[in-house]
């Protein structure tokens, strides 16, 4: 995402965009209605959000449609861990993803950050409805990250 296009997660006070797309990978289905609502508190009516269980549904749907950011349990129905991670990034390596998990510990995170995640929380940690302002600040580190990407490929 080049930097001088506009961050799909707004600023307060900022005029929100037509639609955030986020890609909600989870298997628990109470946890992930509380994760949908605590986006939805935040980021309210702008929001769509597609919610699925595998590791196969979100590597389809990450390569059939765009989405500006992945919220992500590592611990899914057809895969485990740092697995999950590497499929997801592997399928849209620009896309933001934030490792919102029930178990994860400080080594599994900073594992999690050296293989492409914007950032790792633990559920019991974070409040659903603090999750749109954690996918907020991914998604600006992301666009950072690919500006600088762009200008060392126009600099070589």
């Amino acid at each position: 995402m080049p930097d001088h296009l506009p961050s799909p997660f707004p600023a307060e006070g900022d005029t929100p965009r037509a639609s955030l797309r986020v890609l909600l990978v989870d298997n628990d289905n109470a946890e992930a209605a509380r994760s949908e609502a605590g986006l939805r508190a935040r980021l309210g009516s702008t929001l769509s959000i597609i919610r699925v269980v595998s590791l196969a549904q979100a590597i389809r749907e990450l390569i059939e449609a765009t989405f500006d950011s992945v919220v992500l349990e590592l611990d899914i129905e057809d895969a485990t861990g740092l697995a999950t991670l590497a499929g997801i990034r592997g399928a849209a390596p620009h896309v933001p993803v934030v490792v919102y998990a029930r178990s994860l510990d400080e080594a599994l995170a900073i594992r999690a950050l050296r293989a492409g995640a914007q950032e790792c929380v633990h559920k019991r940690e974070v409040a659903p409805d603090a999750l749109g302002r954690v996918l907020a600040f991914a998604a600006e580190r992301q666009r950072r990250i690919s500006a600088l990407e762009e200008a060392r490929v126009e600099a070589a």
